[in-house]
């Protein structure tokens, strides 16, 4: 769900009540994405996500969980060998066999813990948004749901409103925890992306995001979305979202929504 953290944002931003959102958020969300990811036969994997979100003057803190469903061959840590692995099975498959039911993995992911402040800067419908994020490793590393091990990353958004449209450019990096099964990296990310608000009830955006792979010497993650955001009721609102990938380590379609009441 990576992108879905990033359309909020751009969403919450463009906006001109930027600054006054509700104290409190909750959303659920569910995202499927399919792809080769480099081998023969296609992985399908299902993530369903629940946030909470609070909100006060211009800073954020956010938690999210998520439950991760992965059938077929290659997992969220890419197209990975046995001996990416750091394991003595012959093949990838025979580890995957030792810990899955035909290859097939679900469970609890890992929690995602976030902070982040905007600023209004002194240019005309300018915004900056600083953030740090932990990540919990509350997955199983035996069913590769986690690397087992906390990650750090820090980032920041740049927005530039014009009219309705707003732009923005995004980046950030992450200190990867080692560990002796996965051969991790620090990783960076940028991203590029558009909103247009139709109305005060409707939007559309697009966003591409560019990102360093989990396991060293796996090719780069590219991706590219378009999404729709609409305000359902004052409480309520949805955004939905369809992508697709332009490297192995990233999936060749997919798509999700996200559901969120205000308090």
């Amino acid at each position: 769900m990576k992108h879905a953290g990033l359309f909020a944002f751009l969403i919450a931003l463009a906006s001109p009540s930027a600054g006054r959102a509700a104290d409190w958020s909750a959303t659920l969300g569910s995202e499927l994405s399919s792809g080769k990811f480099g081998a023969d036969q296609s992985t399908q994997i299902f993530i369903a996500t629940a946030d909470v979100t609070a909100s006060f003057s211009k800073w954020q803190v956010r938690a999210s969980l998520p439950y991760v469903q992965v059938d077929g061959p290659s997992t969220f840590l890419g197209p990975i060998s046995a001996e990416d692995l750091g394991t003595d099975f012959d093949t990838r498959d025979d580890f995957i066999a030792a810990f899955t039911d035909d290859g097939n993995v679900d469970g609890i992911g890992d929690l995602r813990v976030s902070a982040s402040r905007f600023f209004f800067l002194p240019f005309d419908g300018t915004l900056l948004d600083l953030s740090m994020s932990i990540k919990v490793p509350t997955g199983d590393p035996d069913k590769l749901l986690s690397t087992g091990q906390v990650d750090v990353e820090f980032g920041g958004d740049l927005v530039k409103r014009f009219g309705d449209t707003s732009v923005s450019l995004g980046a950030s990096y992450t200190v990867s925890g080692k560990t002796d099964r996965f051969d991790v990296q620090n990783r960076a990310r940028t991203s590029l992306g558009v909103y247009h608000e139709i109305n005060d009830g409707l939007g559309l955006g697009a966003v591409g995001e560019w990102r360093q792979a989990v396991i060293e010497d796996l090719p780069d993650v590219m991706e590219a979305s378009v999404y729709f955001s609409a305000r359902i009721t004052d409480q309520f609102s949805l955004l939905g979202y369809v992508l697709t990938g332009f490297s192995d380590t990233a999936p060749d379609v997919g798509g999700g929504f996200r559901l969120t009441r205000d308090f």
